[in-house]
């Protein structure tokens, strides 16, 4: 069953994406160049990690919060802080996901990426990144986002926009970790790139 759905996600996906990601195309934007690329996930990556040390900041505060709770009065002194490090525990768990998927961007873009047509590159790397995702049997987590990135890269993305842009705008309106489908998101279209 397993090897069913690695071999859709293949034949759907892989095979018209690969022929976008093999060579240049006749676009009316060029591709940029590989450092401009990188910097620009590389922005992205640190704007995720100072999000994510806000987040840290905010949990201290909490269990700050919860040094001072007596037990002795109200109980909702101990909950309140109690759900709000596990909502920014969540959100942190979220950050983690975004970074680690950005670092894989980075990494592919560095180490493959010829200079052909950006946008064909990231939708290939998005479902390779699905593949590896679901390589080991429950523990993937983050294929459904990949899978729907991916999709609306390629559907909904408007031509010649900046296909780091888009996904970062994307990323920000899904989540990596609970995502809404490509579907649901070209509703909005409140993340598209230019």
């Amino acid at each position: 069953m397993r090897e069913l759905g690695l071999a859709l996600i293949l034949s759907l996906f892989l095979t018209p994406i690969a022929s976008l990601a093999a060579g240049p195309h006749s676009s009316s934007a060029a591709s940029p160049a590989k450092s401009a690329v990188l910097k620009s996930l590389q922005l992205w990556r640190e704007r995720i990690i100072a999000e994510d040390e806000a987040t840290i900041s905010a949990q201290k505060k909490q269990i700050e919060l919860l040094a001072k709770v007596s037990l002795k009065r109200d109980r909702s002194e101990l909950d309140g802080p109690l759900l709000e490090i596990e909502r920014l525990d969540n959100e942190r768990m979220e950050f983690e996901a975004r970074r680690r998927i950005i670092d894989q961007l980075i990494f592919s873009v560095d180490t493959k990426w010829n200079g052909a047509e950006l946008k064909g590159f990231i939708e290939t790397q998005l479902l390779e990144l699905t593949l590896n995702d679901l390589a080991e049997p429950g523990h993937g987590g983050w294929w459904k986002f990949l899978v729907q990135a991916s999709i609306s890269l390629r559907e909904t993305a408007e031509p010649g926009a900046d296909p780091i842009k888009y996904l970062d705008q994307y990323m920000a309106e899904s989540s990596v970790l609970d995502p809404k489908s490509a579907f649901e998101m070209t509703k909005t279209r409140n993340y598209v790139g230019d």
